[in-house]
């Protein structure tokens, strides 16, 4: 083939290849989006937006990297190889005759490329980076031999050692990406082989020796500007700037980002420590919100057990925003907060005893993080930090009290009432600067504010935040929806939503393992779980995640003379196809924090009691699942959800093991919502991250909850029905989850309860779903997705794998379909548009200030399989549980059908044009629309 034309192919294909993926697009040039970041705690969803990344390799664990490489960022680990900081803990003790000098700014040694020995070193440290997984090196102080070489000779002699260094780095390991700081002088012979060059301050800079942002002189600009420019003109390779600007001038910083993008140069810029979230091609948007709680204040310790994760964190994820949790027991977040959180949630409920706290927090207000104080500020706090929040006092207020002023901030769900202790309030001087939203007179007619907001967050008092009535009932005094987003400043931005799918409500079920043994009480005592199956599962064919307890179906576990038919009836349900394979673990522990602290002494009364078996969370969860997989599931099935037992309050380590077995998990959480408790309180969060895992809690609570620990009345699970239309309106809060035990086959009224809670959800608007597929969405939302604008205005979302929503704010516009990418359709529904997805990982999103004009997805009962639009032809197939019925907006009228077995009948529909088709999948179909 000519080579001019292979050539021209490969610049097609490559183009093609950009624009049908959609994946990591930075900028209008397709140069590789880059950042720095040296830090520990890596914002791993934030950095994994860029297609390049910097990072210091002793402050990363190989699970971060490897989570960060997942998210398909090509990672560089950070090589110093003109100067040694001894503080390095892979360094040696550096003989006298490697150093040349010293750099006092950064208090380390200038080395000596001639020396053979430094240069084994930095090969050691290269194959110790390959063997940690690293297929990338950024290398720095390639010419800081200049501060010390005078002479053309000794210059020469560094620039050959620095060249013998590279050539030896690339004989070694010839896949190894390099990234080069700078290093103009050695770039003829290496450029055919490093992947792109970076230099620092060409708008802006740091002075080390000074401690001080600088602006850059003409002068040295226009000198880096000559060699960049060649860099990218004669090598063609990529060129990298790096500006710093203080990181509470985020304005500044995408200024000045933009600015260097003009040039054609790909920016980023952050603080000189590059340990914070900085700006580049692209602006990340800060979605998750730092959490501060203590555990000494929590129940045995526990997160699960504080209010700011019970309380505080549904508000926030609804609004997109994802609650990322800190214990200040462990110490406080060192690192610069700007560009990574949206701001600071505290909740402390009692004084905190940890050094340094207020002077940390005052930190955070100067540097522009707001903060959202909820209860109170766990300290007493002195006059300057009072003076940051606008307010000139923190005092005692006596009675009699009486309201003054309330706004419709407060009275959510119970109305704010005079105090009956002796409160502390805020003298706030100007409500010019500080809004109250709550205020009382105490006695001598003084007043003082309860609620308050202002440029630095906001402050809400105890017992303002939440009032407890006489049935121990909690209720939002303050409206926690705007307080968080008004306190935080929270951006409105695409959310990311897990309750829908396809413009309809999600629909998943699980049955957890207990009662698997019972014998019903129906005519003839059938086992309850033939009831089961019989009457529920294989009359509806839903897509049901059904589990069971090892430990009651082993040859040696509580019930060895029914085993074998146990096991067979196990199989008989496992076998079934729409339902999928889970574990309610080994020994059912009832209290996970007892097993732990019992285990010393023994686990009874803390799980089953099985006989010779001692606790071990090995088994419990990949242990149980293997046995599973060899004594139950059918030949092509295994089992993939983890169904917590107990209080499911598991700790870390079972959710690590569950990851290392390739197992989702779910339950947890109490959503009870119902006409007899109407309260938010009663609705928990999506999840509880630990660690690095993540928790799915339940979305809907079972029936032994509804059946009051299943003591009756057992018809009781027909009240979930309030939770579900509770979850939905005014605010669409969870999906739909009809969650029950294998118990209730054993009464005729809790199997018809269940009989009429299922029918009262397929009567509504619903998408059925695996259980595992959800929790993939959560864990998605919790720590893969990230957001970002780019300057033409548009959304980029990564890491929407397994998340097929965006629910957008109607004010924020429609969809464009044809700029957007991964985008296909839209419904408006009662508290949003909700944008459907075509399960890309990488969504560009653009919006416009009309409805599409281009035929669209409005809603489907069933997941997609493939989706592609040319014009007004649309290629699909979807494969549900249900026959599919698909709803099309945009056209004119009704679309000519092709292609779909069995036959389609289309009728009008309110928003677009109906599709029933007659199976379960539609196959390859084709819509030619008006």
């Amino acid at each position: 083939m000519n080579q001019v034309i292979r050539v021209m192919l490969r610049t097609v294909l490559f183009s093609l290849l950009l624009l049908i993926s959609g994946t990591h697009i930075a900028s209008a040039a397709q140069t590789p989006s880059i950042a720095f970041y040296y830090g520990q705690h890596l914002p791993v969803a934030q950095l994994g937006q860029f297609q390049r990344v910097v990072v210091e390799a002793d402050e990363v664990k190989p699970l971060v990297l490897q989570r960060l490489q997942a998210e398909g960022a090509r990672v560089y680990a950070y090589l110093s190889v003109g100067e040694a900081d001894q503080g390095r803990t892979w360094l040696p003790s550096l003989p006298s005759a490697w150093v040349l000098g010293r750099n006092a700014a950064w208090d380390s040694r200038i080395m000596d490329l001639t020396q053979a020995g430094w240069r084994r070193v930095l090969l050691n440290r290269a194959d110790s980076l390959w063997a940690d997984g690293y297929r990338g090196v950024f290398l720095d102080t390639l010419d800081s031999y200049q501060a010390v070489a005078k002479t053309d000779k000794e210059k020469t002699a560094q620039i050959d050692g620095l060249l013998q260094f590279l050539r030896e780095l690339h004989a070694r390991h010839p896949g190894m990406h390099v990234l080069l700081n700078r290093g103009f002088e050695v770039l003829p012979q290496v450029a055919s082989w490093v992947d792109g060059v970076a230099a620092e301050s060409l708008y802006k800079g740091w002075d080390q020796a000074a401690h001080a942002y600088r602006d850059v002189s003409e002068q040295d600009r226009q000198w880096l500007l000559q060699r960049l420019n060649a860099v990218r003109e004669r090598y063609h390779l990529s060129v990298y700037v790096l500006d710093y600007v203080p990181p509470d001038q985020r304005a500044a910083a995408l200024e000045d980002a933009r600015r260097i993008e003009k040039l054609g140069f790909v920016p980023w810029v952050s603080n000189p420590t590059l340990d914070a979230v900085g700006v580049g091609a692209i602006d990340p948007v800060p979605r998750h919100v730092l959490m501060l709680y203590d555990s000494a204040l929590a129940e045995n310790g526990l997160l699960a057990n504080t209010s700011i994760h019970q309380l505080a964190a549904l508000p926030l994820e609804y609004m997109g925003y994802v609650p990322t949790y800190w214990d200040v027991r462990q110490g406080l977040p060192d690192f610069p907060l700007n560009g990574r959180y949206a701001g600071i949630v505290t909740w402390f409920g009692g004084d905190i005893h940890v050094p340094g706290y207020a002077a940390w927090l005052q930190r955070q207000i100067k540097a522009g993080i707001p903060v959202a104080i909820l209860g109170g500020f766990g300290f007493s706090p002195g006059a300057e930090l009072l003076s940051q929040l606008g307010v000139t006092g923190y005092r005692t207020f006596s009675p009699p009290y009486r309201l003054q002023h309330a706004d419709d901030l407060v009275g959510f769900e119970a109305k704010p009432l005079p105090p009956r202790d002796v409160p502390q309030l805020l003298e706030v001087s100007s409500q010019g600067r500080d809004r109250v939203h709550l205020a009382f007179t105490g006695g001598g007619g003084s007043a003082g504010a309860a609620v308050v907001t202002g440029p630095w967050g906001g402050i809400a008092l105890t017992p303002w935040v939440v009032e407890e009535d006489f049935a121990n009932r909690q209720r939002w005094v303050v409206d926690p929806f705007s307080f968080l987003r008004r306190a935080l400043h929270l951006q409105t931005i695409p959310v990311a939503d897990v309750t829908t799918e396809n413009g309809r409500r999600i629909w998943i079920s699980e049955i957890d393992g207990d009662g698997f043994a019972d014998i019903s009480w129906m005519a003839g005592k059938p086992w309850a779980v033939d009831v089961i199956r019989e009457q529920i599962l294989q009359h509806y064919k839903l897509p049901v995640a059904a589990s069971v307890i090892v430990g009651e179906l082993t040859d040696q576990g509580i019930f060895p003379d029914k085993a074998p038919q146990l096991q067979r009836m196990a199989r008989n349900v496992f076998r079934l196809p729409y339902i999928e394979i889970g574990s309610h673990t080994y020994s059912h522990p009832f209290d996970w924090e007892g097993m732990k602290k019992g285990m010393q002494g023994g686990t009874d009364g803390y799980n089953l009691p099985l006989k010779d078996y001692h606790f071990n969370l090995q088994e419990e969860v990949g242990g149980s699942a293997r046995w599973i997989d060899r004594h139950l599931a059918p030949p092509g099935k295994r089992t993939r959800i983890m169904q917590w037992s107990g209080d499911a309050l598991p700790p870390e380590k079972a959710l690590a093991l569950a990851a290392e077995a390739d197992l989702t998990n779910i339950n947890g959480g109490n959503t009870t919502i119902s006409k007899a408790n109407p309260y938010l309180t009663y609705v928990s969060p999506m999840a509880l991250p630990l660690g690095p895992y993540v928790q799915v809690y339940a979305p809907i609570m079972n029936e032994e909850v509804y059946t009051n620990n299943w003591k009756g009345p057992f018809w009781g699970f027909r009240n979930v029905i309030q939770t579900f239309e509770m979850t939905d309106r005014p605010r669409r809060l969870k999906p739909i989850d009809v969650y029950y035990h294998f118990y209730s086959g054993s009464k005729y009224a809790s199997l018809n309860a269940l009989k009429q809670v299922i029918d009262w959800t397929l009567k509504q608007p619903i998408i059925p779903i695996y259980a595992s597929t959800y929790s993939e969405m959560v864990v998605d939302n919790y720590r893969r997705v990230a957001i970002a604008k780019v300057p033409d205005g548009d959304w980029l979302i990564h890491g929407a794998r397994n998340l097929r929503t965006l629910r957008l704010a109607p004010s924020m516009g429609w969809p464009d379909l044809q700029r957007s990418q991964g985008v296909i359709g839209y419904a408006d529904l009662h508290d949003g548009r909700y944008v459907s997805l075509d399960g890309r990982a990488d969504v560009v999103l653009h919006l416009t200030d009309h409805p599409p004009r281009v035929p669209y997805l409005v809603q489907a009962n069933a997941p997609l399989q493939s989706w592609q639009r040319s014009g007004r032809t649309l290629h699909f197939s979807f494969a549900g549980f249900q026959p599919v019925r698909l709803e099309i907006g945009g056209t004119a009228g009704a679309c000519r059908v092709s292609g779909a077995a069995g036959g389609v009948k289309s009728t009008r529909g309110r928003s677009g044009w109906w599709y029933a088709f007659v199976g379960d999948a539609t196959g390859k179909v084709q819509l030619t629309c008006p």
